[in-house]
């Protein structure tokens, strides 16, 4: 199991002993937990040894007992209260914020159009309903601001490539497409519906 934190970086957690051999069933059987840095593990297991493994594939592993980890885990979950992982991670902590954007990056990869749809639909919320106003561009490198909230989209230019099945994908460079049901003049895609039109389908009954 893989756990990404904020506070505490980057653990890996797997089933095996001190030994190295396969871990026991039950609470108190002992598993590792591997971090890259050493302060990461101190934010998770503060109270127990960190093990140096300097010539391993981690740099560092702490032996716990599965209900230790489990609590662990759950006490981050208790305590957490940031609304997004990657805005709650330290200033100061630029390594941890740039590993974090670029796994964030890599498993995008995973879903189909890439986050937030490839910039295709950012007149659309998250679950695909119509918003009342439109994000002005669409997948630019960047929307701007400082807030914590604000994305880079740096994404959906440099590592994804859409998939056939998504359609055309709007660029800032692109014509304004009229809407395909109405035929009004809109800054949509070949084949895209403009906000009043999507609003009236999906109406109940439509």
């Amino acid at each position: 199991m893989w756990l990404q934190h904020p506070l505490g970086g980057f653990a890996s957690i797997v089933y095996k002993d001190r030994a190295g051999k396969p871990s026991k069933a039950g609470p108190k059987a002992i598993i590792s937990v591997r971090f890259r840095r050493p302060k990461d593990a101190a934010v998770m297991f503060p109270d127990l040894p960190y093990v140096a493994t300097p010539h391993g594939d981690y740099a560092g592993r702490v032996f716990a007992s599965r209900e230790q980890v489990a609590w662990a885990v759950a006490k981050m979950i208790l305590d957490g209260e940031y609304t997004n992982v990657k805005g709650a991670i330290p200033l100061n902590d630029n390594p941890l914020h740039d590993a974090m954007h670029d796994a964030w990056t890599v498993f995008g990869r995973l879903q189909e159009g890439g986050p937030y749809g490839h910039g295709r639909f950012l007149d659309r919320d998250i679950y695909g309903r119509p918003q009342k106003k439109a994000v002005g561009g669409v997948h630019v490198k960047h929307l701007g601001g400082k807030n914590a909230d604000d994305h880079d989209w740096r994404f959906a230019d440099d590592h994804w490539t859409p998939p056939a099945s998504l359609g055309p994908v709007a660029t800032e460079t692109s014509d304004p497409a009229p809407c395909a049901l109405c035929g009004e003049v809109r800054d949509l895609t070949e084949d895209e519906l403009c906000n009043a039109c999507a609003e009236a389908l999906s109406r109940p009954g439509v």
